[in-house]
């Protein structure tokens, strides 16, 4: 998003490296692990890949957070037994 764009902007300002930015998380997981490189990307879609060190976090950069937000519709979801559950593990 948005912050991220920023923060990461201001943390390598002058790296002068290449990038390429991708929309979607996935597309960028895809590209990574198709063609090698680093990115920044949720951890939860990655979680497995560095369980099978597929993949790895990189020692000595920058981490960024993100907000996640949710919003739901009470009496839509009233039924959903399911939700605060999964609400609460966030």
């Amino acid at each position: 998003g948005t912050d991220f764009g920023r923060q990461h902007a201001k943390a390598f300002a002058s790296a002068g490296i290449a990038n390429i930015s991708f929309n979607n998380p996935l597309w960028g997981l895809e590209h990574l692990l198709q063609n090698g490189g680093a990115a920044y990307l949720p951890y939860r879609l990655v979680e497995q890949h560095l369980a099978n060190n597929s993949l790895f976090i990189l020692d000595g950069v920058p981490e960024f957070t993100r907000r996640v937000y949710f919003s739901r519709n009470d009496e839509a979801t009233s039924q959903w037994q399911w939700l605060d559950q999964a609400i609460g593990m966030i």
